[in-house]
């Protein structure tokens, strides 16, 4: 059946997913995938827990390692069921022009990249500090497994955040979709922002991070079939 699907999906486009049952938190586990009687991929290391989700602008990515008393934070952030998923665009939104390669990427929405990982000086020190501290609460309070992830874009307008039908059903919106250079709502700096870093670009309607519904597209509905307990906001 695996295999009839398989190819089905192939030409239409649709992927295949399989739903487990809630198992009481704890770990770790190990999860296999077998195909016609031949092991496919395994994991291991799995936990079962609380999933949080992280996202805001800058305040939000601020970094572990740049808090007050973040030094000490990070020495001590070991912790094998403390999980983070640093969700992080591969170029910052700076005054910078983007090269064509980053722009094509962007077009893409290929914009986030990043992976599971136990929390660890290493991984802690650029995970976001807010995020971070919640999450060692959780911990201490509930002894559970938690994992974090961080969706959050210095400087990104809120509109970024909201999916494209929402904004498309708002009277207030919907312009935003259409009129980005114009726009009374959007912040004359970001404007300009999304203007320097696109400069290269010979695209009319070339993507940049900033605009309506991106961030929930590259970053955030790629989320959406995983089972969250939360969201915690910072603008």
């Amino acid at each position: 059946r695996f295999d009839q699907e398989n190819r089905q999906a192939e030409t239409t486009g649709e992927l295949w997913k399989a739903e487990f049952p809630p198992v009481p938190a704890g770990g770790p586990h190990s999860l296999e995938i077998w195909v016609n009687d031949t092991l496919k991929i395994q994991w291991h290391d799995i936990l079962s827990g609380e999933v949080w989700l992280c996202s805001g602008q800058s305040n939000m990515a601020f970094e572990l390692k740049n808090a007050e008393g973040g030094q000490a934070a990070v020495q001590v952030s070991g912790d094998p069921g403390l999980r983070l998923f640093n969700y992080r665009g591969f170029i910052a939104t700076d005054d910078i022009a983007f090269d064509r390669s980053s722009l094509d990427r962007i077009n893409k929405l290929d914009y986030f990249e990043g992976a599971w990982q136990q929390s660890s000086p290493e991984q802690a020190a650029d995970f976001s500090a807010i995020a971070y501290h919640f999450g060692r609460l959780i911990r201490e309070k509930l002894q559970v497994p938690v994992g974090l992830v961080q969706v959050a874009v210095g400087g990104a307008p809120i509109e970024s955040f909201i999916d494209r039908k929402s904004l498309e059903d708002h009277p207030v919106l919907v312009p935003e979709l259409r009129n980005r250079e114009k726009n009374e709502l959007i912040m004359e700096w970001v404007r300009g922002r999304i203007m320097r870093n696109i400069g290269p670009s010979a695209l009319k309607n070339q993507r940049h991070p900033y605009d309506p519904a991106y961030i929930f597209d590259a970053g955030i509905a790629p989320l959406g079939g995983f089972p969250v307990q939360g969201v915690i906001w910072y603008q």
